[in-house]
This record gives C-alpha cells, structure tokens and sequence, in this order.
C-alpha cells in the first residue's frame, strides 16, 4: 500500500527533542534567543530550536524540526549552563556568577542573589530571552547554585571545624 492508497495514512516526521550529541531532553526556545545571541541570527530561522544544557556538551541548540546543531563554538558568549567553572554566569540579565554566589555563601553564610533577581524580574528588568541560552529565566539554576554554594560551605565547615 502506498501512500495515495485509500485509507492510508501521512505520518509526519517525528520531532526531535533530544540533543543529538548527547541524548539529553532539550528545552524549546523563541527564535528571539538565536537572533539575540548569534551573530547573523540562526542558521536556519524557520526551524525552531531546543537547548541543550548539558555540561561538557558542545551542543548549545540543535532544531527540532532537523537535528542541525549549533555548537558551543559559534557561541560568542560562554554558556554558564554546560560549565563547572567558578566563574560561570549564572544570570545573563544581571550578571551575577557562581563565583559571586560562593562569596556570598562564604561571608554572609546565605545569599541574597536570588531575592535580588527576583525583585529585578517583579520590576520588568530581566531580558531572558534574549540574553540567557537557555531562554528562559535563570532562577532555577541560581537556586540550585545557592544550595550547592550552601553544601559547600557546610562542608568546609565541617572540615575546618573537625
């Protein structure tokens, strides 16, 4: 039976949400987060294009609709998202890094970085699309940065203290 055949069916071409390097779950992104960040905008502006957020992956979007790949390289921006790095970001709209997140952690014994973002995006000053890879807003990788600083900390603590 062919496709012209009564009673058959057109399927459409799966969409891809994984990343093709690394087999991660990508997150969808507005095509406003590759015209922001790349230069000359997408390679291909009619597909639509997923994250992929994994650490040590050299994919940074890959389309959905293709699988063709943006790599880190083509990047102009270090993406925080696939490092480890003290210094990566953390909040692309108002710069904050891990680094400054440990600081924090280490005079203070908290952090107030994600009350201060948070009262920032309340007022309508946050540009997360346009300036986060992941296009969309950072506070959950900047809480998780604040229990892992906070783990941290404890641990040299204990260790100090032992």
């Amino acid at each position: 039976m062919d496709c012209c055949d009564v009673g058959s069916v057109a399927t459409p071409e799966a969409v891809i949400k994984d990343c093709p390097s690394c087999g991660e779950r990508g997150r969808l992104v507005k095509p406003i987060t590759l015209i922001s960040l790349l230069p000359g905008g997408p390679p291909a502006p009619a597909e639509r294009y997923r994250f992929c957020g994994t650490v040590g992956c050299d994919v940074a979007w890959f389309s959905q609709d293709t699988g063709h790949v943006v790599s880190t390289s083509q990047v102009p921006l270090r993406i925080g998202q696939k490092e480890s790095a003290p210094d990566r970001a953390l909040c692309y709209c108002f710069g904050y890094t891990a680094a400054d997140m440990t600081t924090d952690v280490a005079r203070t014994g908290t952090s107030g970085i994600p009350d201060v973002i948070t009262e920032h995006c309340r007022r309508g000053e946050d540009r997360c699309p346009e300036t986060n890879p992941q296009g969309a807003c950072c506070l959950g990788n900047v809480r998780a940065a604040l229990e892992d600083a906070l783990a941290n900390n404890l641990e040299t603590l204990s260790c100090a203290c032992g």
